[in-house]
């Protein structure tokens, strides 16, 4: 349900983009009715379907609609090393800071 109601902003979004491409090239069909669904409903049409269809892509291979439980290949933590390493990386930034704001 949330993904249908997030969607609708991004309907009006491209229905703006689309009015903005139109000004921008001059076309004006204000006393055409059929015209105007043609030039704005069809792009916006086309559109949305193509934004659905990454969504539901991107829903697939993140597995959403997976009936099985999710699970992961190893666990995900901070060890000994790791922080190591990000000590070492901090040392690092502020010698090359320091070196570089008071030697120039």
């Amino acid at each position: 349900m949330s993904v249908i109601f997030r969607f609708f902003p991004t309907i009006a979004e491209e229905y703006r983009n689309i009015n903005y491409a139109m000004k921008m090239r001059g076309i004006n069909f204000s006393n055409h009715f059929f015209k105007m669904i043609e030039y704005r409903m069809i792009p916006l049409i086309i559109s949305v379907v193509q934004i659905g269809n990454d969504l539901s892509f991107t829903a697939m291979t993140r597995g959403i609609d997976s009936p099985f439980k999710r699970t992961n290949v190893c666990v995900v933590k901070f060890k000994l090393l790791d922080i190591l390493l990000i000590i070492i990386m901090a040392i690092l930034w502020i010698i090359y800071f320091k070196e570089k704001l008071f030697n120039d």
